[in-house]
């Protein structure tokens, strides 16, 4: 079974948090890797909507990514 990926790249700031919600609330995706790129900022967005809605993750530094399974 392919791993479902949530690619933020191209993505405003403004926009991430509704991305997230979209895939993981609206399409009920329980386990995906978060494609967030290197920007620390996105980082920070996509790790802060994680902890406020109480989701499951490991950060991968070198991938600049997130695996979230709840």
């Amino acid at each position: 079974m392919k791993r479902i990926e949530i690619d933020l790249h191209g993505l405003k700031h403004s926009e991430v948090e509704a991305e997230l919600a979209n895939a993981f609330f609206w399409k009920n995706i329980k386990e995906a890797e978060v494609i967030t790129g290197n920007s620390i900022k996105m980082k920070q967005i996509v790790r802060d909507w994680f902890k406020e809605n109480k989701l499951n993750y490991i950060e991968y530094v070198h991938k600049a990514s997130f695996f979230v399974q709840q």
